[in-house]
């Protein structure tokens, strides 16, 4: 390998020579595989593509793989190789290891004078310098731009050794109805924690991963999003549990380790089991699921931290009622919810649901919900713009949910039906046909009008939803934000503030008030259960107490 100082005395030298300040490389327009950044082919007059490629090829094939495995797109991993091509090309041979940030200002210089734009150039350095640290565990530019943040797993990854057992995995997680966006997030995830841990701490089989494990992925991934973070280790947490049974984040453990081996725990982990079999028959989302199974883990942990081994048969309404009134570390809310979840399953099992037999009184702001009637209706209503009438007429005048009302295709609305894809995967939440109202079918009708308006001004972005978004507002459209921020400024207008459930509740208590029974009310608001029909929103109605404290005022006081 020739001296790094006599290439660069040449490379001067030959461009004085011919008075040139050098040929402009010629451009590579992005195809559709070659993602959004530029790519370049270098064309100087020292050119040491082909002696660099001898060094740095097989290191580039392993990037480009280790790109894709992070979530790059093909095309835009060859984006990236392209602009390390770039750098190359101008680099006289240098082993990684000798790469210098002086060297790579250097090389910058030359991009440059080439004619490449500042942001080609600046691209090509931030590519440059990932790949040294993918190879050497050292970004070079890092020194020359201390603002450049390199992705959190650059320079961490090894071997991948669970290629089998992840595949298993997945297909497990799709046999649940796992959508195919969560399922491809939680490969990557999955695969690059394997990778860091398989070259910094020798992990080599899935019973090695543990929580020491889990805190260096932790402290990693300590510069992201708290949420990205959490999910990340979440990810990794559940691939390992799927093989071992065992949790290795302690922020995820669900009961105490010496309950584990207690019979009375063994039982209840049976009866748990069975009762999430049924639940997912009636076609309960995955992510319900999980849900309910950690709350009622966690309301039967609380359960025998206070009164030791209990079997699930014997808890009765003394316990749940003790629970409620000695805790002091969980919100109110919190508890209720563990405990009442606990309650449905014992009631499943056994008949009796202690938590409605333990006749608790909760603090008011632990069941406020937000009410609108017929005057705030009306305000609503008169005032709503074309967008915000037909998420009225949606949610008010047929009860649909957020996420039903966000994800509505044109393919759903067949003359005066609609087809509704609600709660759960089973056949009696996956897709319901419902009927129109002739108001709200006007409202569609109009919005249909303005609709094509929007796509004609700003180009076809819905993905065949039937409410998209406009200039005018921020969010995407499908999504139960966009259907947020088009309430929002409704509320905002309006100063009465509801939310896509306040409109089913008025759905709901308008269909009472006008005399529904109800069991075609249940049906209606597509509940399983009348219970979760009379108790969610017949009697929470606020106006029921009010009318009570007026028959008392005239009882009395006459």
């Amino acid at each position: 390998m020739k001296d790094i100082n006599t290439d660069e005395k040449d490379y001067r030298s030959n461009r004085k020579e011919s008075g040139e300040k050098g040929s402009r490389p010629t451009p590579i327009k992005s195809g559709p595989d070659q993602g959004d950044e530029t790519m370049v082919t270098a064309r100087t007059d020292t050119d040491y593509i082909k002696p660099n490629l001898e060094i740095y090829g097989k290191h580039l094939e392993r990037y480009r793989e280790s790109l894709i495995e992070g979530g790059k797109s093909k095309g835009g991993a060859m984006s990236i190789i392209g602009s390390i091509r770039a750098f190359l090309a101008r680099c006289p041979p240098t082993n990684p290891d000798c790469m210098t940030p002086e060297l790579m200002a250097d090389v910058s210089a030359r991009m440059e004078a080439d004619g490449l734009t500042p942001f080609i150039v600046r691209q090509a350095l931030i590519h440059t310098g990932r790949f040294i640290a993918f190879i050497t565990d050292f970004n070079p530019f890092s020194v020359i731009d201390p603002d450049s943040k390199e992705d959190w797993f650059v320079g961490h990854m090894g071997r991948f050794l669970f290629e089998n057992e992840l595949d298993k995995y997945l297909e497990h997680l799709d046999s649940l109805g796992y959508a195919a966006a969560t399922i491809r997030k939680k490969r990557i995830h999955i695969t690059i924690c394997c990778r860091i841990l398989e070259k910094e701490l020798g992990v080599v089989s899935i019973e090695e991963i543990d929580s020491e494990c889990c805190e260096h992925i932790g402290k990693l991934t300590s510069d992201l999003i708290p949420a990205v973070s959490k999910q990340i280790i979440f990810n990794l947490d559940g691939f390992v549990r799927y093989f071992t049974g065992i949790s290795i984040s302690e922020s995820m453990k669900m009961r105490p380790d010496e309950m584990e081996d207690t019979e009375e725990w063994r039982e209840f982990e049976e009866l748990l089991n069975g009762y999430i079999r049924d639940q997912a028959e009636r076609g309960l989302r995955p992510s319900s699921l999980q849900t309910i199974t950690y709350s009622i883990k966690e309301g039967y942990g609380e359960l025998v931290k206070e009164f030791g081994p209990v079997r699930a048969k014997d808890i009765d309404y003394h316990h749940i009622r003790h629970l409620r009134n000695s805790i002091k570390g969980l919100k109110q809310r919190t508890l209720r919810r563990y405990l009442g979840r606990l309650g449905k399953m014992l009631e499943f099992w056994f008949g009796v649901n202690p938590y409605h037999r333990a006749d608790l009184v909760w603090s008011p702001e632990t069941v406020e919900r937000s009410w609108i009637f017929k005057e705030q209706w009306e305000v609503l209503w008169d005032s709503a713009d074309v967008s915000e009438k037909l998420v009225l007429a949606l949610g008010g005048g047929m009860g649909l949910r957020r996420a039903e009302i966000a994800t509505i295709k044109l393919s759903d609305i067949n003359g005066n039906r609609l087809t509704v894809y609600g709660k759960g995967h089973g056949p009696d939440g996956k897709v319901v046909v419902m009927e129109i109202p002739p108001t709200v079918r006007k409202c569609i009708d109009d919005y249909l009008a303005y609709r094509n308006s929007i796509l004609l001004s700003n180009g076809d972005r819905s993905g065949n939803h039937l409410i998209v978004m406009d200039s005018k507002r921020c969010g995407i459209s499908g999504t139960i934000e966009h259907v947020n921020m088009i309430l929002q400024k409704l509320f905002e207008k309006t100063g009465i503030y509801a939310t896509c459930h306040t409109l089913r509740r008025f759905y709901c208590m308008a269909m009472v008030d006008a005399g529904t029974d109800i069991d075609t009310v249940r049906r209606m608001m597509r509940h399983e259960s009348a219970r979760t029909t009379y108790e969610n929103y017949i009697y929470a109605d606020p106006r029921k107490l009010a009318d009570a404290t007026k028959t008392v005022e005239n009882a009395i006081f006459g």
